[in-house]
């Protein structure tokens, strides 16, 4: 068995299956900072293409100020992973079942993650650890 390892980087396990097809386990993961503005986006895609979704996880490492809550989701659907999330230091939250996502889920697109606040932070200062979890799957070759 191979386990998953590293930070700042994706890490892996695969699992060979018959005439090359494979599934592979990995996550990805990014600090991101919580802009002065009504929305901040990851600089990466957290929500990598033709990627099943296991689990969205994430850490206030910095308060976010001015705001009470946010919401974490993608564009066109900012809640989709989360919404009222406290902005206080060490808040943590998972979306491995919400209301309207059931993991895993088929990612057809790559996206960023979309962090709103309930109020636009007064400074460029607040930061969320965000780790994706998923599978992707190789088919067969022959």
């Amino acid at each position: 068995m191979n386990f998953l390892t590293g930070s700042g980087s994706s890490g892996g396990s695969v699992v060979p299956g018959p005439n090359g097809a494979v599934l592979t386990t990995t996550y990805i993961d990014e600090f991101i900072t919580i802009a002065a503005a009504v929305t901040s986006l990851s600089a990466t895609n957290l929500i990598p293409a033709n990627a099943f979704i296991r689990a969205i996880l994430l850490r206030v490492t910095v308060a976010i100020p001015t705001a009470a809550t946010f919401s974490i989701g993608v564009t066109g659907n900012a809640a989709l992973f989360g919404s009222g999330i406290a902005v206080t230091l060490n808040t943590v939250s998972n979306s491995w079942v919400s209301a309207t996502l059931v993991a895993p889920f088929l990612n057809s697109a790559a996206d960023k993650i979309l962090i709103t606040p309930n109020s636009t932070p007064a400074t460029a200062v607040g930061r969320i650890h965000v780790v994706t979890f998923y599978d992707i799957l190789t088919n067969m070759s022959s």
